[in-house]
This record gives structure tokens, sequence and C-alpha cells, in this order.
């Protein structure tokens, strides 16, 4: 008997303008850029607009018409792009995400530490 695997025959490949923000506190992104999700061609996977290995990034959503040029087919097939951003990426929260999360891992470490410490000598 032979297995088979039944492939959905729906394809969820999509462009989107993503923004990114930069700055702590900022209310609007400081750069955008475009990403292929789900793209076909290589197993799904998600990537970034690219140009000669390097990530292309516009400061203005009305340029990304110009920015879709530069990168391949698999992106030039998206033209024109709709001008809304579909996600933000926010840097700055991110990171203060990481550091507080190792902060709180420290902390845990120290203070279970300690306790050891204190039951050793009691």
């Amino acid at each position: 008997m032979t297995d088979t695997i039944n492939y959905a025959d729906d394809n969820f490949e999509r462009l989107y303008m993503v923004g990114v923000r930069l700055e702590p506190g900022a209310h609007e992104p400081d750069l955008y850029t475009l990403v292929l999700y789900n793209e076909v061609s290589r197993n799904d996977q998600n990537r970034p607009l690219t140009s000669g290995g390097r990530i292309v990034f516009f400061r203005d959503t009305a340029d990304a018409n110009r920015a879709i040029d530069l990168g391949d087919s698999a992106f030039r097939k998206y033209r024109p792009v709709e001008q809304n951003v579909a996600y933000v990426y926010d840097v700055p929260r991110v990171l203060a995400l990481i550091i507080e999360a190792e902060t709180e891992r420290r902390s845990t470490k120290t203070s279970t530490g300690c306790s050891a410490i204190s039951r050793k000598r009691g």
C-alpha cells in the first residue's frame, strides 16, 4: 500500500507592505519594506524584498512601486503595490521585551540561588 500526501490547491502567497518602527514611542513607521509571505516557489517561506543581497527599505509608502522594481520576478508580479501597511515591526518594543524577559530570568535565577544559599547555611 502506498501512502499519498494531498496538498492544498490553494495558493496563500501574498505580498505585504511592512512598516519598521525604529524610534521608541513613535506613532508611525520610520521605514517600509515589502515581504512576500508563503512564497510558493520556496516551499511557502517568507522573505523580504532584496536587491544585491540587501533588504530594500524606503521612507514613503508611495515609493513601494519603485522599490519593487529592484526585486526579482516573484516580487514584480505583484506590481502595482497596494499602499496600505499590513504589519508594523516595532523594533524598540521587541528589544524592550527581550531585555525585560532577560532581567526577569536573571532575577529569578538570582532569587533561587539566594534561597539555595540560605538553606545551606540554615
